[in-house]
């Protein structure tokens, strides 16, 4: 087991994520390589949208012992995320806890997720998310075991006759003796159970004979909740879906509007958000940054390497100026190239906020299809302005900075790693600011098998065999983050 704990962190406990290498949707067992990248996705998401640790176990038959070692480190509840389904933003966790200690914490509950539960039929999981109370779970229940327990007898349940949406999604469903409020109606197993297939499919359906069986209740999820996490109903529309999925050069084959065709006529509402991004590097433009502004030392770089997005990386000359002599400005995004362009031409250093609102527009001279795809925050533009103490010492070093080496280059440094190499050249001290580049959606998503994790350490190898010194900021493929590290110190990328 593996637990993976940030920085950021918060002390209380309450919340681990759970992810598997086993496949967990029913729909995909047999899909071994779309289930691999909706897994890639799934651990971006938890690297980037979530602030408590989460933990990849390797099979599901391992969930008893998985639970009750996460327990031990005073953990409280548990989310486990089937494939296909993940986080959208770290809000996610913030109305998770609320509704368990505003509204959970009231009942007997034992667990939570989307249920649903047809007249006539046992409960059962839709494939997303499952909320299990830890200190309920532990000590006493087993779901592997809940398999043969309740496999012929089916203990009788009563259900919500509020539901979600549907008249098939209670807002919860319990033991008969379970604290929950609202009116029911009693359900009972009129057939022996080993005949329902969704048991055998999903052993973490195995949680509501438990439940029942044990006094509990199982919630479903609110909307407060479900509004923070992407489900991309893996289930519907799947040879379609594998179709341009593994289309790896779709997004440079088409043209922006084939693609924004494509994207609105071809592919189900329900999956636009997984397409976005196979198209990202057209459909997004970061005028400003979304980290915080970067305080380090100087190091001894002649060449610097950095992406199209936001202020920050000029914060990278100024740090460096007594050795940098040439800045290789890289990007697969045609806006953020043109953008960046035109900032380094035609502003003068001054109230970043009225120069943008003022020439927003050839970002959308471009081809950007909304403004609603740029990404740009005041603030973030005036903390960076902030962070040189006053703007007449900005302004000094914005002058020093337009007398500099520029270069802008349109590449995917990933999948055109080779040629940024060329580009560096040889017996350079290079900085790579690569950003979250590594972290991106869009480069496995487009890419087959492990060639993105393997294009990061390529590059790395030929740079160092070629060049006097290399240093790296940003993510690697496994979230690893390190700022201005000397890549010849490092044991290994993980």
């Amino acid at each position: 087991m593996f637990l993976k704990i940030k920085p950021e962190h918060p002390l209380d406990n309450k919340l681990v994520h759970i992810f598997f290498d086993d496949i967990t949707h029913p729909a995909i067992k047999n899909e071994p390589e779309l289930a691999g990248k909706l897994k890639k996705l799934m651990s971006i998401s938890l690297q980037n949208c979530t602030n408590y640790p989460y933990v990849n176990i390797k099979h599901l038959d391992m969930i008893d012992e998985t639970l009750e070692k996460l327990a031990s480190f005073n953990l409280k509840y548990a989310v486990i995320w089937y494939d296909g389904t993940w986080p959208n933003d770290d809000d996610f966790e913030v109305e998770l806890i609320k509704v368990i200690e505003e509204k959970w914490s009231k009942t007997d509950w034992l667990a939570a997720g989307h249920i649903i539960n047809r007249k006539d039929d046992l409960p059962q999981w839709h494939e997303q998310c499952i909320i299990i109370n830890l200190e309920e779970y532990v000590g006493n229940l087993s779901i592997l075991s809940g398999r043969k327990q309740y496999n012929s007898k089916y203990p009788d349940w009563k259900v919500s006759l509020e539901n979600i949406h549907d008249d098939y999604t209670p807002m919860w469903v319990a033991a008969d003796g379970a604290l929950n409020e609202g009116d029911y109606e009693m359900r009972q197993a009129e057939h022996d159970v080993s005949r329902h297939g969704l048991y055998d499919d999903d052993i973490l359906n195995q949680l509501f004979p438990i439940a029942f069986a044990n006094g509990y209740t199982i919630h479903n999820l609110p909307y407060e909740v479900r509004q923070h996490k992407i489900c991309s109903y893996i289930e519907d529309d799947l040879e379609h879906t594998k179709g341009w999925m593994f289309d790896y050069d779709l997004n440079t084959r088409m043209s922006l509007d084939e693609s924004r065709s494509f994207g609105y006529d071809q592919v189900s509402e329900d999956k636009r958000e997984l397409f976005q991004y196979k198209v990202m590097d057209t459909h997004i433009m970061y005028v400003t940054n979304t980290e915080d502004v970067p305080y380090n030392d100087p190091i001894p770089i002649d060449t610097l390497v950095v992406p199209c997005s936001g202020l920050h990386q000029y914060k990278h000359l100024t740090v460096n100026k007594d050795t940098l002599k040439r800045i290789l400005w890289t990007d697969f995004s045609p806006f953020g190239i043109g953008w960046q362009e035109h900032v380094l031409k035609n502003w003068d250093g001054r109230d970043f906020d009225k120069f943008y609102n003022d020439n927003f527009h050839v970002i959308m001279d471009l081809g950007l299809p909304s403004k609603e795809f740029i990404n740009y925050d005041k603030e973030n533009a005036e903390e960076f302005i902030d962070s040189y103490g006053s703007e007449e010492e900005w302004l000094k070093e914005w002058d020093r900075i337009r007398t500099l080496d520029h270069q802008f280059i349109k590449i995917d440094v990933v999948k055109e790693y080779k040629r940024l190499a060329d580009l560096i050249g040889k017996d350079n001290s290079v900085l790579l600011q690569l950003s979250n580049i590594w972290q991106y959606e869009i480069n496995y998503i487009n890419s087959p098998h492990f060639t993105t994790q393997a294009a990061l350490v390529d590059l790395f190898n030929t740079l160092l065999f070629d060049n006097c010194e290399v240093y790296f900021t940003g993510d690697t493929p496994a979230g690893m983050y390190y700022e201005y590290q000397n890549i010849k110190q490092l044991g290994g990328i993980y």
